[in-house]
């Protein structure tokens, strides 16, 4: 994960002034979250891939893709809640920093991704893991989860599923 302009902007090969203008006017995938600019290689890889670059630089869209339809896999992640052992498990087709950003739009406290990991089968993993812990459910895709629960997690994940990172 990239977490600095400068980081961003090499990835990319382009300057920060560029990589920014990319981010606000061309749909480039690095978010806000906090005070930080983060962005999943992937992501920018993906999107670089669906871009085209003519020799000055500036860019043609491409048809859009259905990202759900076309990615063999997705994530699943836990973010953690500034509430007390409040986490959610969630999935996504597309990037896991966009997911966190639209929900800590709609979470009254600061919300942090603790954990990423890539699967081809995210949607049903995400079931399992809301079934073993529906006993500690608050509401939603919110559960109560101990330390010893998200180790649990992570240890699952590394027995089935390449971890992404965070």
């Amino acid at each position: 994960m990239l977490t600095r302009w400068k980081d961003i902007a090499a990835y990319l090969g382009v300057s920060t002034k560029t990589a920014a203008r990319w981010s606000k006017l061309e749909g480039c995938p690095i978010v806000k979250i906090g005070g930080l600019r983060m962005a999943l290689e992937e992501d920018l890889d993906r999107w670089l891939d669906n871009e085209t670059m003519n020799i000055k630089g500036s860019k043609e869209k491409k048809e859009k893709i259905n990202v759900e339809k076309k990615l063999p896999y997705g994530y699943v992640y836990i973010i953690k809640s500034a509430c007390p052992n409040a986490y959610k498990i969630g999935m996504t087709r597309g990037s896991p920093l966009v997911r966190m950003s639209a929900v800590q739009c709609f979470a009254p406290c600061k919300l942090e991704m603790i954990k990423v990991f890539k699967c081809h089968n995210c949607k049903e993993t995400e079931a399992e893991l809301h079934e073993k812990y529906k006993q500690q459910k608050i509401r939603g895709e919110w559960f109560r989860l101990s330390e010893c629960d998200i180790e649990d997690i992570r240890i699952y994940f590394e027995k089935k599923i390449e971890n992404v990172g965070l």
